[in-house]
Protein backbone atom coordinates (compact mmCIF):
# COMPACT_ATOMS: atom_id res chain seq x y z
CA UNK A 1 0.00 0.00 0.00
CA UNK A 2 3.03 2.56 0.55
CA UNK A 3 3.84 2.09 -3.09
CA UNK A 4 2.72 4.37 -5.72
CA UNK A 5 2.77 1.42 -8.23
CA UNK A 6 0.22 -0.28 -6.48
CA UNK A 7 -2.38 2.80 -6.88
CA UNK A 8 -3.84 2.66 -10.41
CA UNK A 9 -6.85 4.67 -9.05
CA UNK A 10 -7.55 8.00 -7.18
CA UNK A 11 -6.77 6.65 -3.10
CA UNK A 12 -6.98 8.46 0.31
CA UNK A 13 -4.77 6.78 2.68
CA UNK A 14 -5.49 7.83 6.58
CA UNK A 15 -3.24 6.47 9.51
CA UNK A 16 -5.06 5.74 12.63
CA UNK A 17 -3.83 4.68 16.10
CA UNK A 18 -0.39 6.04 15.00
CA UNK A 19 2.07 6.20 17.44
CA UNK A 20 5.27 7.86 16.16
CA UNK A 21 6.17 11.56 14.91
CA UNK A 22 6.58 11.10 11.37
CA UNK A 23 5.64 11.32 8.00
CA UNK A 24 7.39 10.85 4.92
CA UNK A 25 7.49 10.16 1.32
CA UNK A 26 10.23 8.93 -0.66
CA UNK A 27 10.81 9.22 -4.75
CA UNK A 28 13.38 6.31 -5.87
CA UNK A 29 13.95 6.94 -8.98
CA UNK A 30 15.17 10.33 -7.72
CA UNK A 31 16.47 9.32 -4.78
CA UNK A 32 14.98 11.78 -2.08
CA UNK A 33 12.23 12.20 -0.17
CA UNK A 34 10.00 14.78 2.33
CA UNK A 35 10.25 14.04 5.95
CA UNK A 36 7.58 15.77 8.38
CA UNK A 37 8.32 15.54 12.19
CA UNK A 38 5.67 16.94 14.89
CA UNK A 39 4.42 15.53 18.33
CA UNK A 40 1.65 12.55 17.52
CA UNK A 41 0.20 14.23 20.78
CA UNK A 42 -0.30 17.19 18.97
CA UNK A 43 -0.62 16.42 15.23
CA UNK A 44 -1.57 12.86 15.24
CA UNK A 45 -3.46 13.23 11.71
CA UNK A 46 -1.74 11.40 9.16
CA UNK A 47 -2.64 11.35 5.47
CA UNK A 48 -1.57 10.41 2.08
CA UNK A 49 -3.06 11.14 -1.15
CA UNK A 50 -2.58 9.86 -4.87
CA UNK A 51 -4.11 10.62 -8.25
CA UNK A 52 -2.93 7.22 -9.18
CA UNK A 53 -0.84 6.00 -11.63
CA UNK A 54 -3.90 4.74 -14.15
CA UNK A 55 -4.72 6.96 -17.25
CA UNK A 56 -7.23 9.11 -15.20
CA UNK A 57 -4.31 10.09 -12.79
CA UNK A 58 -1.79 10.80 -15.61
CA UNK A 59 -4.58 13.07 -16.74
CA UNK A 60 -4.24 15.03 -13.62
CA UNK A 61 -0.15 14.99 -14.42
CA UNK A 62 -0.91 16.82 -17.23
CA UNK A 63 -3.63 19.55 -15.87
CA UNK A 64 -1.59 19.91 -12.29
CA UNK A 65 2.05 20.35 -13.10
CA UNK A 66 3.75 21.49 -15.63
CA UNK A 67 6.58 18.50 -16.74
CA UNK A 68 7.12 17.33 -13.31
CA UNK A 69 4.73 14.09 -13.38
CA UNK A 70 2.66 12.46 -10.48
CA UNK A 71 2.94 13.63 -7.09
CA UNK A 72 1.86 12.27 -3.77
CA UNK A 73 0.36 14.73 -1.30
CA UNK A 74 1.61 14.45 2.31
CA UNK A 75 -0.59 15.83 5.14
CA UNK A 76 -0.69 16.31 8.27
CA UNK A 77 -3.76 17.38 11.22
CA UNK A 78 -3.14 19.04 14.56
CA UNK A 79 -5.38 18.66 17.36
CA UNK A 80 -7.43 16.41 14.87
CA UNK A 81 -6.79 12.31 14.43
CA UNK A 82 -8.03 12.69 10.95
CA UNK A 83 -10.01 14.59 7.92
CA UNK A 84 -12.73 16.01 8.78
CA UNK A 85 -12.22 15.83 12.91
CA UNK A 86 -12.20 18.92 14.68
CA UNK A 87 -11.55 19.40 18.20
CA UNK A 88 -13.65 22.03 19.99
CA UNK A 89 -12.05 25.89 20.39
CA UNK A 90 -13.16 27.66 23.50
CA UNK A 91 -13.98 31.49 22.57
CA UNK A 92 -10.82 33.32 21.98
CA UNK A 93 -8.79 30.01 22.64
CA UNK A 94 -5.53 30.02 20.69
CA UNK A 95 -3.95 26.33 19.73
CA UNK A 96 -0.44 26.29 18.75
CA UNK A 97 1.78 23.89 17.24
CA UNK A 98 5.25 22.92 15.51
CA UNK A 99 5.28 20.49 12.41
CA UNK A 100 8.62 20.45 11.36
CA UNK A 101 9.67 19.79 7.41
CA UNK A 102 12.80 18.53 5.72
CA UNK A 103 14.35 16.81 2.86
CA UNK A 104 16.48 13.57 3.01
CA UNK A 105 18.29 11.55 -0.09
CA UNK A 106 19.56 8.65 -0.99
CA UNK A 107 19.07 6.18 1.72
CA UNK A 108 16.33 4.15 -0.03
CA UNK A 109 13.51 5.16 2.05
CA UNK A 110 13.06 5.71 6.12
CA UNK A 111 11.88 3.48 8.88
CA UNK A 112 12.41 5.95 11.80
CA UNK A 113 13.07 9.71 12.05
CA UNK A 114 13.18 12.57 14.48
CA UNK A 115 14.13 16.20 14.01
CA UNK A 116 18.13 14.60 14.01
CA UNK A 117 17.89 12.54 11.18
CA UNK A 118 16.59 9.53 10.10
CA UNK A 119 17.33 5.78 9.79
CA UNK A 120 16.61 3.46 7.25
CA UNK A 121 17.04 -0.44 7.56
CA UNK A 122 15.80 -3.33 5.02
CA UNK A 123 17.12 -7.25 4.96
CA UNK A 124 16.65 -8.88 1.64
CA UNK A 125 18.39 -12.13 1.04
CA UNK A 126 20.20 -12.31 4.18
CA UNK A 127 22.14 -8.49 3.54
CA UNK A 128 20.96 -5.80 5.89
CA UNK A 129 20.98 -2.74 4.08
CA UNK A 130 21.40 0.06 6.28
CA UNK A 131 21.25 4.50 5.82
CA UNK A 132 21.07 7.47 7.82
CA UNK A 133 20.52 10.77 7.14
CA UNK A 134 21.35 13.54 9.57
CA UNK A 135 20.09 17.58 9.62
CA UNK A 136 23.35 18.83 10.74
CA UNK A 137 27.16 17.73 10.22
CA UNK A 138 28.32 15.06 12.31
CA UNK A 139 32.09 14.80 11.34
CA UNK A 140 32.57 12.46 14.28
CA UNK A 141 29.52 9.96 14.37
CA UNK A 142 29.25 6.06 15.20
CA UNK A 143 26.97 3.85 13.60
CA UNK A 144 26.01 0.37 14.44
CA UNK A 145 24.27 -2.59 13.53
CA UNK A 146 23.61 -5.06 15.94
CA UNK A 147 21.96 -8.59 16.37
CA UNK A 148 21.12 -9.04 19.96
CA UNK A 149 24.43 -8.84 21.90
CA UNK A 150 26.03 -9.22 18.68
CA UNK A 151 28.03 -6.39 16.96
CA UNK A 152 27.66 -6.54 13.47
CA UNK A 153 28.73 -3.70 12.13
CA UNK A 154 30.53 -0.71 14.21
CA UNK A 155 31.86 1.94 11.94
CA UNK A 156 32.98 5.86 12.54
CA UNK A 157 32.25 8.33 10.09
CA UNK A 158 31.91 11.74 9.29
CA UNK A 159 28.21 12.74 8.08
CA UNK A 160 26.07 15.51 7.10
CA UNK A 161 23.05 16.78 5.20
CA UNK A 162 25.22 16.29 1.78
CA UNK A 163 26.87 13.43 2.75
CA UNK A 164 24.85 10.29 3.47
CA UNK A 165 25.61 7.29 4.70
CA UNK A 166 24.76 4.14 3.53
CA UNK A 167 26.43 0.07 4.19
CA UNK A 168 25.37 -2.93 3.23
CA UNK A 169 26.09 -5.61 5.67
CA UNK A 170 25.79 -9.63 5.95
CA UNK A 171 23.28 -11.04 8.67
CA UNK A 172 24.45 -14.69 9.61
CA UNK A 173 21.80 -17.21 9.50
CA UNK A 174 19.77 -18.29 11.59
CA UNK A 175 19.27 -14.00 12.81
CA UNK A 176 15.83 -12.98 12.83
CA UNK A 177 15.67 -9.71 11.53
CA UNK A 178 13.67 -8.14 14.48
CA UNK A 179 16.50 -8.67 16.72
CA UNK A 180 18.58 -6.16 14.26
CA UNK A 181 19.06 -2.46 15.91
CA UNK A 182 20.50 0.19 13.71
CA UNK A 183 21.77 3.67 15.35
CA UNK A 184 23.80 6.41 14.77
CA UNK A 185 25.25 8.52 17.71
CA UNK A 186 27.27 11.40 17.98
CA UNK A 187 28.11 13.43 20.96
CA UNK A 188 27.59 11.04 23.99
CA UNK A 189 23.60 10.95 22.56
CA UNK A 190 22.05 8.46 20.26
CA UNK A 191 19.98 10.44 17.44
CA UNK A 192 18.21 7.81 15.94
CA UNK A 193 17.64 4.18 16.11
CA UNK A 194 15.48 1.53 14.06
CA UNK A 195 14.51 -2.01 14.93
CA UNK A 196 11.81 -3.66 12.70
CA UNK A 197 8.74 -4.12 14.59
CA UNK A 198 6.12 -7.09 14.85
CA UNK A 199 3.27 -5.96 13.69
CA UNK A 200 0.33 -7.10 15.59
CA UNK A 201 -3.17 -8.14 13.93
CA UNK A 202 -5.96 -5.68 15.66
CA UNK A 203 -9.19 -5.04 14.62
CA UNK A 204 -10.19 -2.47 12.12
CA UNK A 205 -11.74 0.30 14.16
CA UNK A 206 -15.82 0.59 14.06
CA UNK A 207 -17.10 2.55 10.97
CA UNK A 208 -19.15 5.17 11.86
CA UNK A 209 -22.65 5.29 10.59
CA UNK A 210 -25.57 8.04 9.89
CA UNK A 211 -27.52 8.77 13.34
CA UNK A 212 -30.83 7.85 13.04
CA UNK A 213 -33.96 9.97 12.94
CA UNK A 214 -34.11 11.38 15.88
CA UNK A 215 -37.33 9.46 17.09
CA UNK A 216 -35.25 6.15 16.89
CA UNK A 217 -32.74 7.77 19.13
CA UNK A 218 -33.55 6.08 22.95
CA UNK A 219 -31.90 8.65 25.43
CA UNK A 220 -31.94 12.38 26.01
CA UNK A 221 -27.99 12.43 26.24
CA UNK A 222 -27.80 10.28 22.97
CA UNK A 223 -29.87 12.99 21.44
CA UNK A 224 -27.96 15.76 22.96
CA UNK A 225 -24.44 14.24 21.82
CA UNK A 226 -25.63 13.18 18.51
CA UNK A 227 -26.40 16.96 17.83
CA UNK A 228 -23.12 17.90 19.51
CA UNK A 229 -21.38 15.21 16.65
CA UNK A 230 -23.39 16.89 13.91
CA UNK A 231 -22.44 20.55 14.72
CA UNK A 232 -18.49 19.81 15.61
CA UNK A 233 -18.35 18.10 12.55
CA UNK A 234 -20.33 20.64 10.33
CA UNK A 235 -22.03 17.76 8.37
CA UNK A 236 -23.47 19.29 4.86
CA UNK A 237 -26.20 16.67 5.10
CA UNK A 238 -27.42 17.07 8.49
CA UNK A 239 -29.01 19.63 11.34
CA UNK A 240 -28.62 19.46 14.93
CA UNK A 241 -31.65 21.18 15.74
CA UNK A 242 -33.69 18.04 14.88
CA UNK A 243 -32.14 15.75 17.54
CA UNK A 244 -31.92 18.86 20.35
CA UNK A 245 -35.52 19.58 19.90
CA UNK A 246 -36.82 16.02 20.37
CA UNK A 247 -34.74 16.31 23.05
CA UNK A 248 -37.01 18.99 24.48
CA UNK A 249 -40.18 17.40 23.31
CA UNK A 250 -39.25 14.92 26.06
CA UNK A 251 -37.44 17.09 28.40
CA UNK A 252 -38.64 20.66 27.81
CA UNK A 253 -35.53 21.49 31.06
CA UNK A 254 -32.60 19.74 29.71
CA UNK A 255 -30.01 21.76 30.73
CA UNK A 256 -27.51 20.45 27.57
CA UNK A 257 -29.83 20.83 25.05
CA UNK A 258 -31.11 24.20 25.66
CA UNK A 259 -27.70 25.73 26.02
CA UNK A 260 -27.07 24.07 22.94
CA UNK A 261 -29.80 25.52 21.02
CA UNK A 262 -29.48 28.78 22.91
CA UNK A 263 -25.87 29.25 21.31
CA UNK A 264 -27.17 27.89 18.02
CA UNK A 265 -29.67 30.32 17.99
CA UNK A 266 -26.92 33.29 18.91
CA UNK A 267 -24.92 32.42 15.71
CA UNK A 268 -27.49 32.33 13.55
CA UNK A 269 -28.94 35.92 15.10
CA UNK A 270 -31.88 34.57 16.44
CA UNK A 271 -31.79 36.42 20.06
CA UNK A 272 -35.05 36.31 21.23
CA UNK A 273 -34.82 32.86 20.52
CA UNK A 274 -31.50 32.18 22.34
CA UNK A 275 -32.12 34.32 25.34
CA UNK A 276 -35.26 32.04 26.00
CA UNK A 277 -33.16 29.17 25.72
CA UNK A 278 -30.30 30.13 27.54
CA UNK A 279 -32.67 31.63 30.72
CA UNK A 280 -34.69 27.81 30.18
CA UNK A 281 -30.81 25.97 30.77
CA UNK A 282 -30.18 28.35 33.74
CA UNK A 283 -33.80 27.78 35.78
CA UNK A 284 -32.65 24.14 36.18
CA UNK A 285 -28.77 25.41 36.67
CA UNK A 286 -29.49 27.61 39.50
CA UNK A 287 -32.03 25.87 40.76
CA UNK A 288 -32.07 26.35 44.98
CA UNK A 289 -30.06 29.13 44.72
CA UNK A 290 -26.84 27.07 43.09
CA UNK A 291 -24.02 28.45 41.41
CA UNK A 292 -23.41 26.13 38.01
CA UNK A 293 -20.22 24.22 37.80
CA UNK A 294 -19.60 24.94 33.87
CA UNK A 295 -20.59 29.09 33.19
CA UNK A 296 -21.35 28.06 29.28
CA UNK A 297 -25.10 28.70 29.58
CA UNK A 298 -24.23 32.12 31.78
CA UNK A 299 -21.39 33.21 29.20
CA UNK A 300 -23.74 33.30 26.16
CA UNK A 301 -26.52 34.70 27.98
CA UNK A 302 -24.16 37.65 28.37
CA UNK A 303 -23.10 37.82 25.25
CA UNK A 304 -26.55 37.56 23.53
CA UNK A 305 -27.72 40.48 26.21
CA UNK A 306 -24.46 42.66 24.73
CA UNK A 307 -25.40 41.52 21.57
CA UNK A 308 -29.42 43.25 22.16
CA UNK A 309 -27.40 46.67 23.45
CA UNK A 310 -28.48 45.17 26.84
CA UNK A 311 -25.02 45.86 28.17
CA UNK A 312 -25.37 46.40 31.73
CA UNK A 313 -27.77 43.21 32.28
CA UNK A 314 -24.92 42.03 29.97
CA UNK A 315 -22.02 42.92 32.17
CA UNK A 316 -23.64 41.38 35.65
CA UNK A 317 -23.96 38.00 33.93
CA UNK A 318 -20.44 37.85 31.93
CA UNK A 319 -19.22 38.98 35.02
CA UNK A 320 -20.61 35.79 36.67
CA UNK A 321 -19.66 33.33 34.24
CA UNK A 322 -15.87 34.11 35.35
CA UNK A 323 -16.60 32.32 38.46
CA UNK A 324 -16.25 28.56 35.95
CA UNK A 325 -12.49 28.70 35.03
CA UNK A 326 -13.49 27.28 31.57
CA UNK A 327 -15.35 30.77 30.92
CA UNK A 328 -12.59 33.09 33.42
CA UNK A 329 -11.08 34.60 29.71
CA UNK A 330 -13.55 34.77 27.78
CA UNK A 331 -15.84 36.64 30.49
CA UNK A 332 -13.51 39.02 31.92
CA UNK A 333 -12.90 39.84 28.03
CA UNK A 334 -15.90 40.04 26.85
CA UNK A 335 -17.24 42.92 30.21
CA UNK A 336 -13.55 44.71 29.76
CA UNK A 337 -15.16 45.72 26.03
CA UNK A 338 -18.10 46.52 27.99
CA UNK A 339 -16.36 48.61 30.19
CA UNK A 340 -14.15 50.12 27.77
CA UNK A 341 -17.33 51.34 25.78
CA UNK A 342 -18.51 53.41 28.45
CA UNK A 343 -14.70 54.41 29.05
CA UNK A 344 -13.97 52.79 32.34
CA UNK A 345 -10.28 52.85 32.17
CA UNK A 346 -9.87 51.77 35.03
CA UNK A 347 -12.19 48.76 35.37
CA UNK A 348 -11.85 47.44 31.73
CA UNK A 349 -8.16 47.22 32.33
CA UNK A 350 -8.23 45.46 35.31
CA UNK A 351 -10.99 43.32 33.95
CA UNK A 352 -8.90 42.90 30.53
CA UNK A 353 -6.01 41.92 32.86
CA UNK A 354 -8.44 38.98 34.58
CA UNK A 355 -8.68 37.89 31.01
CA UNK A 356 -4.97 37.81 30.01
CA UNK A 357 -4.02 35.47 33.27
CA UNK A 358 -6.25 33.10 31.94
CA UNK A 359 -5.62 33.59 28.36
CA UNK A 360 -2.34 34.83 27.56
CA UNK A 361 -2.68 34.47 23.95
CA UNK A 362 -5.84 36.17 23.08
CA UNK A 363 -4.63 38.26 20.92
CA UNK A 364 -8.22 40.67 21.22
CA UNK A 365 -7.60 40.83 24.59
CA UNK A 366 -3.57 42.28 24.51
CA UNK A 367 -5.06 44.85 21.73
CA UNK A 368 -7.70 45.88 24.07
CA UNK A 369 -5.22 46.55 26.31
CA UNK A 370 -2.76 48.18 24.50
CA UNK A 371 -5.56 50.64 23.46
CA UNK A 372 -6.63 51.37 27.31
CA UNK A 373 -2.76 51.96 27.73
CA UNK A 374 -2.58 54.31 25.24
CA UNK A 375 -5.76 56.05 26.09
CA UNK A 376 -4.75 56.12 29.69
CA UNK A 377 -1.44 57.97 28.35
CA UNK A 378 -3.24 60.59 26.83
CA UNK A 379 -5.51 61.50 29.61
CA UNK A 380 -2.06 61.75 31.57
CA UNK A 381 -0.49 63.50 28.82
CA UNK A 382 -3.13 66.05 28.94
Amino acid sequence: MSWFKNHVSSNSIFAWNYEDDFLAGYDHGKKAGLMSVADHNVVPGKKLWTWGNGPRGRMWDHILTDEDGPYIELMVGAYSDNQPDYSWLQPYEVKSFAINWYPFRDIGGVKNANLEGAVNLEVEKGTAKVGFYTTSARPQATVLLKAGDKVLLQERISINPAKPYTKQVPVPAGIDEHDLRASISAGGKELVAYSPIRLEKIPMPKAVEPPPPPAQIKTNEELYLTGLRIEQFHDPGLDPEPYWEEALRRDPGDVRVNTALGINSFKKARLADAERLLHKALERLTDKYTSPKDGEAIYYLGQVLKAQGRSEEAYKQLYKSTWSLAWRAAGYYAAAEIASARNDSGAALDLVNRSLEANALNMRALNLMAALLRRRSEEQTC
